[in-house]
C-alpha cells in the first residue's frame, strides 16, 4: 500500500505517478517486441497487454470518471477489461503492439497531468486526499509485480535485484490483546478492501523474527520432508503426489548442489535469502516439520505493522 500525500499536493502526486511509470519502463526496456508480445503461460497475460492495460485503467479512472472525457479508443474497453477476459485468452485479443501501446500510455499520462493541474480537492471520495491518483499509481505498481511474475515464468532475463538477506533469528512472544487491523484515517490511499480499520482479539502466540531462509528449507528437504507423509495434510499429500514435487518450483539438483532458475539465469540457491515459490502445502509441511504452524492473517498483519 502506498502512503497517501498530505492534502491535495499536486507535486507529490505527480512524483508518485512518475516513479511508478519509471519502474514500469525500466522493467520492460530490455525486451524485444517479440518478447513483449509473447504469452509465455496461460497463467499470465502478454507483457504488452499489461502495459496498455495500465494506460487504459488510468484513462478510465482519471480522464473519464474524474475528468468527464470521452473514450480515446472505445475498442479498448473490451480488449483491456480484466474481468471480461481471463489471462489464458488475452494472447488472442487484438491488443496494441509495443510501439502503439507506448504511444497510448504516454498520451494518457500527458492528459492526466493536464487534469491534475486543474483539479481541486473536494469532498468527493475519489478526490479527497488525491485518492484516485493513488489508485492509479497502486494499480501500476501491482502490474509491475504481475509482469515480473510473467518474466519468471517465461525465463525472461529481467534485471531485478534479489531479495535482501535474512539476518534476524529466533522467536518473539506476543501477549494476548486487542490489535487494530486494516487502514485508518491517516492512510487516504487505502483500497476499499483495507477499510475500515477494526479491532480483533488475539490469543498469545510466538512467531519467528525473520522469514524462513533457503538454508532452513534445505534442512527440511534433506531430512526427508517431501517423503514424510505425516507432515502433510491429505490435500497437500495428494498435490505432492500429483506434481511429484521434491523441491520448490524453479529448483533443480546438480550432483550435490541445488540450483535455481531466476529470470532465465541458473545459479546456486542462496542460503541466506528467504525461500520463495513454495505453495501453501509445502509451507504447511515445513512448519509441521519445524514443530510450528503458519501464522494467521491477523497475526501476520500485526507483526508486519509492528516490525
Amino acid at each position: 500500500m502506498l502512503a497517501g500525500v498530505e492534502g491535495f499536493d499536486r507535486t507529490a502526486i505527480a512524483r508518485t505517478l512518475e516513479r511508478a511509470r519509471g519502474r514500469t519502463l525500466e522493467l520492460l526496456a530490455p525486451f524485444s517486441d517479440e518478447q513483449l508480445s509473447r504469452q509465455v503461460s496461460p497463467l499470465q497475460s502478454p507483457l504488452v497487454w499489461d502495459f496498455a492495460h495500465i494506460g487504459h485503467f488510468e484513462e478510465l479512472w482519471l480522464l473519464r470518471t474524474v475528468g468527464g472525457a470521452e473514450p480515446l479508443h472505445t475498442e479498448h474497453d473490451d480488449v483491456y477489461d480484466a474481468f471480461a477476459h481471463e489471462r489464458s485468452e488475452r494472447g488472442e485479443l487484438p491488443y496494441l503492439p509495443p510501439a502503439a501501446a507506448r504511444a497510448f500510455v504516454d498520451d494518457v499520462r500527458s492528459r492526466s497531468f493536464q487534469l491534475l493541474d486543474r483539479m481541486e480537492e473536494n469532498s468527493e471520495p475519489l478526490l479527497k486526499g488525491g485518492f484516485v491518483f493513488g489508485l492509479v499509481a497502486q494499480h501500476e505498481l501491482q502490474h509491475i509485480e504481475t509482469m515480473a511474475q510473467t518474466m519468471q515464468l517465461g525465463g525472461l532475463p529481467a534485471q531485478i535485484e534479489p531479495p535482501p538477506a535474512v539476518r534476524a533469528s529466533g522467536e518473539v512472544g506476543v501477549d494476548e490483546g486487542r490489535v487494530t487491523l486494516g487502514a485508518g484515517v491517516g492512510e487516504p490511499w487505502a483500497y476499499d478492501n483495507e477499510l475500515p480499520a477494526h479491532e480483533v482479539e488475539l490469543a498469545p502466540y510466538r512467531i519467528d523474527r525473520a522469514l524462513t531462509t533457503n538454508a532452513d528449507y534445505l534442512a527440511f528437504m534433506h531430512d526427508g520432508g517431501y517423503e514424510d507423509r505425516e507432515l502433510w495434510s491429505d490435500d497437500g499429500w495428494a498435490w505432492r503426489e500429483a506434481e511429484h514435487a521434491s523441491a520448490p518450483l524453479y529448483w533443480e539438483r546438480d550432483g550435490g548442489e541445488w540450483l535455481r532458475n531466476r529470470f532465465g539465469c541458473v545459479e546456486p540457491v542462496a542460503g541466506h535469502e528467504p525461500v520463495m515459490h513454495v505453495c501453501f502445502w509445502e509451507a504447511e509441511a515445513y512448519a509441521q516439520w519445524a514443530g510450528k504452524r503458519l501464522p494467521t492473517e491477523a497475526e501476520w498483519e500485526n507483526e508486519a505493522r509492528s516490525g
